[in-house]
């Protein structure tokens, strides 16, 4: 079936894994061929070293360039400002799209117009369940997540309306990712979180596409301080734009608690170290309603 809708697919690097960046390069390139879509992949190259054109083939590639290390959310920004097709498909550098994954994120589109829509995540056949829940509390992530993690395994249906969409694999029209920014600069982690409740504030549905089948790799193992931080900074930034401010302030007092019980629950020394990092977003942004932009 031939498409005339075109997608541009926007992949951020900054230390991808080059075999990694390989493989997801090929898999889109085999996605386009097999699809029958038009477009070109946009590679952000967010270390300005000309590392993303020496790991990959980049023929027929789009590389754009930061002039300094941004995050995410900016590189993003960037490709969306820069193209020029209907549709974009921000996906991870660890991620392999199946060969129909294009054609079944068009037809997704197609039935569901005002929507946000997210690729089907998995490793090693099980799905990614977290990158469609969002929470606010540690403790009410622990106690739904196997309980939404059955769910979503047990769904059988083509697309299912989900809490949040991932950025390893999201899917829309460009002018409406355009008119939703698409991400929150002040966000250094979970800018999809935030982007999802924005979008679900203005009426936009959040979808998973089941069949766009996407195998993803999480190579980001790394929990150093500096990755805490950003995530401390970011839990606390979305309780405070998203919810009450009891709620807010609450959610303080537990990461600090989860972060308390972390450290002395017989972690090893540097993980112990990465934690207590949580403590000083915690501090930094004490009762206030919002903070300075966390910068690493």
């Amino acid at each position: 079936m031939t498409h005339d809708v075109s997608v541009d697919v926007v992949v951020v690097c900054s230390d991808a894994d080059p075999s990694l960046l390989r493989q997801c390069i090929d898999s889109v390139r085999a996605s386009y061929a097999a699809s029958d879509v038009e477009g070109s992949i946009v590679l952000v190259d967010n270390v300005g070293s000309g590392v993303t054109v020496d790991a990959t083939d980049a023929s027929g590639v789009l590389v754009l360039r930061t002039d300094s290390v941004v995050g995410f959310g900016s590189a993003v920004n960037l490709a969306v400002a820069e193209s020029t097709s209907d549709s974009i498909l921000v996906l991870d550098p660890g991620a392999t799209l199946a060969p129909d994954g294009l054609a079944r994120f068009l037809d997704a589109a197609d039935h569901h117009r005002n929507s946000l829509i997210g690729g089907w995540l998995q490793r090693d056949g099980d799905v990614q369940s977290d990158a469609y829940m969002q929470w606010d509390f540690s403790m009410s992530r622990s106690r739904r997540r196997a309980r939404f993690a059955r769910s979503l395994a047990e769904v059988d249906e083509d697309v299912v309306v989900v809490e949040k969409v991932c950025g390893s694999a999201l899917f829309a029209d460009r002018k409406l990712l355009g008119e939703l920014g698409p991400f929150d600069l002040r966000f250094r982690h979970d800018e999809d979180a935030d982007l999802s409740r924005r979008a679900a504030a203005k009426g936009v549905v959040l979808l998973v596409a089941r069949r766009a089948e996407i195998e993803h790799v999480c190579a980001q193992r790394d929990h150093g301080r500096e990755l805490e931080r950003a995530r401390a900074d970011a839990a606390i930034r979305l309780t405070s734009y998203h919810c009450s401010r009891s709620t807010s302030y609450a959610q303080r007092i537990e990461l600090a608690a989860v972060t308390f019980l972390g450290v002395f629950a017989g972690a090893a020394p540097a993980p112990r170290r990465a934690r207590l990092a949580r403590l000083g977003q915690v501090w930094r942004w004490g009762f206030r309603r919002d903070a300075p932009p966390f910068v690493p």
